[in-house]
């Protein structure tokens, strides 16, 4: 690990929890930053791993790949 050149990353605490609507099991799912303490709540877990992958593409850790 190079000190002077940090590699830079990101720290959550995720919580799951099941829901039943109308008669369907799923979860809600929320994230926290552990640095910022902000969090984010989530519908499903579809919803989490997007919202994931936007923020890794922001910080270019995930090439971009073209729609076909």
């Amino acid at each position: 690990l190079n000190m002077e050149h940090p590699v830079p990353y990101c720290v959550y605490l995720i919580r799951l929890w099941p829901t039943k609507r109308q008669g369907v099991t799923g979860c809600r799912v929320s994230l926290q930053s552990v640095d910022s303490d902000q969090r984010e709540d989530f519908p499903d877990l579809e919803s989490l791993l997007t919202f994931l992958q936007e923020q890794a593409k922001g910080k270019d850790w995930v090439a971009e790949t073209a729609e076909t």
